[in-house]
């Protein structure tokens, strides 16, 4: 499995919400489990790290309306 930094879940312009379900299926088991729990961090960390950013810049938008 390789990893590529320009892939992406998502890439748009988003106005309301967006979510997201990815399921994994692998018939047999094996060292692809290891990796495909390593890529499946990576994207939760991707999230969580994109979201944490647009609450912050949500806030900072509002304390500058409120002055």
């Amino acid at each position: 499995m390789t990893s590529r930094e320009d892939t992406h879940l998502f890439c748009g312009e988003i106005t309301q919400t967006l979510m997201a379900n990815i399921e994994c299926w692998e018939e047999h088991s094996g060292d692809i489990f290891k990796e495909l729990r390593k890529a499946i961090a990576g994207v939760a960390d991707a999230c969580a790290n994109t979201a944490m950013r647009i609450i912050a810049g949500a806030r900072a938008t509002r304390r500058r309306s409120r002055r």
